[in-house]
């Protein structure tokens, strides 16, 4: 019997909550998140052979807790807090949060779940993603000192000139955009090759993540705002239906 346990990820404290698969509650516990968090975690489970960690927000709070127990060779999957708010308000009518019930939620919804992502180790679309960040920084605090000067800035860039900085910020630019484009060498995207910028292709990659966790493209189109599916909830108006109502 597989036992799936849930986390309910806190920033000082995780709750897990272990349940068979007839939803009974097996046993709970909570750990203070610390250095030494896995590894309490992983002891406590060791009775139960057959397991599965259900994370909540395994890419946002539950990130780091995740990417430890994958580490430590755990299987993992990710739970949309959605996904858990249903079952606690299903199941009780209330959506109000607290951590063993939060964690039994969590727990419950992987397991009628089918659909739900493993999580998967860091790979480079985090790189990508961390160093198209960092390459935006520079750029930020050098357009922040242009902000501040009182005078206009000179429309023939002379400007840049005048910043103290500038030569520093040039140098990191050029070391970023290095980097990004060894990172996206190794990734061997075709991103590049149909026109996108390193940049771009990095910000890309690095949001989109590990691009199996999408069913199909449609899913990802939909992901990413780009299905050409209408999806307002208002009146429709058309040239026919704006005709009629004008009288043109």
């Amino acid at each position: 019997m597989t036992i799936t346990i849930g986390i309910d990820p806190h920033m000082g404290s995780h709750t897990a909550v272990a349940i068979d698969s007839n939803e009974h509650v097996l046993d709970e516990i909570r750990v203070r998140s610390c250095s030494t968090q896995t590894v309490r975690r992983r002891d406590w489970a060791e009775r139960f052979e057959e397991r599965t960690w259900a994370v909540e927000s395994a890419h946002g709070l539950g990130y780091l807790l995740a990417q430890q127990l994958v580490a430590a060779g755990e299987n993992v999957i990710d739970v949309p807090p959605v996904r858990a708010s249903r079952v606690r308000v299903l199941g009780s009518g209330k959506s109000q949060k607290n951590d063993p019930n939060d964690a039994r939620s969590v727990a419950i919804a992987a397991l009628r779940a089918e659909d739900l992502a493993t999580v998967c180790a860091d790979d480079r679309s985090r790189v990508l993603k961390l160093l198209s960040k960092r390459h935006r920084e520079p750029r930020q605090v050098e357009e922040q000192g242009v902000l501040s000067t009182p005078r206009p800035a000179p429309r023939d860039g002379s400007w840049r000139r005048q910043l103290p900085d500038h030569d520093r910020y040039n140098v990191l630019l050029d070391a970023s955009k290095q980097r990004i484009n060894t990172a996206l060498a190794a990734s061997a995207t075709t991103l590049t090759s149909i026109g996108v910028g390193p940049i771009w292709a990095a910000m890309i990659i690095g949001e989109s993540g590990n691009i199996d966790r999408f069913a199909s493209k449609h899913h990802f189109a939909s992901y990413n705002a780009t299905a050409p599916v209408e999806a307002s909830s208002g009146p429709k108006f058309g040239i026919d239906s704006t005709r009629a109502a004008t009288g043109n």
